[in-house]
């Protein structure tokens, strides 16, 4: 799939017609009429049918306690999106699509989800997604597979014959490419790119700035705005709103574990635990006590079983514990 990436995260007035016909379908008042008019719009051109397929599977996304986030804060989401509106103006207009629909799900698009409880726009449009928890092993073409963490998407670029070019929207994915491809792959990764051949990387990106790269074998080349690095086997770079770092001894085994099955911390912070953790339950866990988010951790968790940090948060630390709906807990 094609991604405007000045805009991947904004709804276009199609996909928001699209939204509105699926939200009116999943409301109460719907009919069969509801039902014919939704299915006589997508059949209507091929753009409609993929902008119900996106307004389906960002629904779904959301999940319940997203569209009841949505439903209760319509005038905060619309506030949103004009705000928005201003700041990309340089870019392309925000076009709302059919009235409310459009103002609250495209506020909502211009903005991370809060507590990041369901996928931005720019996950659902990729090409290759996983959902909370799941693992997945793809193959890109000519050599290159992908094994990507939990909730972590991969859009695919074609750029002509020299370079393919994949983009790690966000999440975790090992990428590698055999010896049988006589290209060097370029991996995008926000505005910094990996350039290699015969080798494999393991790729951390929160979506936003900071991303980590250790080579699992063979060299990387590793740009970003302006600087370079070139990573050998086991050792470690990345890069955030402070640039590039120094290369540095990596350990591929901890780098990996989540293939295994297993979460390994050493002389961990808290709050970075946590910020792992987060990353493999549904829902949420907020730290607001930063003292306790400093305290270290040594320990390794199974990925089926995250929640034991909240034991060890109160056992060891005397954390108080609260849980809310929608699988957030508040530890303080």
């Amino acid at each position: 799939m094609a991604i405007d990436a000045n805009n991947a995260d904004v709804l276009s007035a199609l996909e928001s017609e699209a939204l509105d016909h699926v939200r009116r379908l999943m409301s109460d008042s719907a009919t069969l009429e509801t039902l014919e008019a939704a299915e006589l719009w997508e059949r209507s051109s091929p753009a409609r049918a993929e902008a119900m397929s996106l307004a389906r599977r960002l629904w779904s996304g959301l999940g319940p306690v997203g569209r009841d986030i949505l439903e209760r804060d319509r005038e905060l989401f619309a506030s949103e999106r004009q705000r928005s509106a201003q700041y990309r103006a340089s870019r392309r207009a925000l076009l709302g699509g059919a009235a409310a629909a459009g103002a609250v799900i495209a506020g909502y698009a211009a903005i991370r989800p809060p507590f990041d409880l369901w996928p931005s726009i720019s996950e659902l449009r990729a090409d290759y997604r996983t959902e909370t928890g799941e693992q997945r092993q793809v193959a890109l073409g000519d050599g290159l597979t992908a094994a990507l963490n939990t909730r972590t998407s991969i859009a695919m670029h074609p750029a002509g014959d020299e370079q393919d070019r994949v983009e790690l929207v966000t999440g975790e994915a090992v990428i590698s490419a055999t010896s049988e491809s006589r290209r060097v792959h370029v991996l995008r990764v926000g505005d910094g790119r990996i350039d290699f051949q015969d080798a494999s990387v393991n790729v951390r990106f929160d979506g936003h700035a900071a991303c980590a790269i250790t080579c699992l074998r063979g060299s990387v080349r590793v740009a970003r705005r302006g600087a370079v690095a070139e990573l050998q086997y086991d050792r470690l770079v990345a890069y955030s709103d402070g640039g590039l770092s120094p290369t540095r001894p990596a350990d591929a085994n901890v780098a990996t574990a989540w293939r295994q099955g297993l979460l390994i911390f050493h002389q961990a912070p808290l709050s970075q635990v946590i910020a792992e953790i987060n990353r493999y339950r549904r829902g949420r866990i907020v730290l607001l006590n930063a003292p306790l988010g400093r305290r270290t951790v040594n320990a390794r968790f199974g990925i089926d079983g995250v929640d034991d940090i909240l034991l060890l948060a109160q056992r060891e630390f005397g954390a108080v514990v609260r849980s809310l709906p929608g699988g957030v807990v508040v530890l303080t």
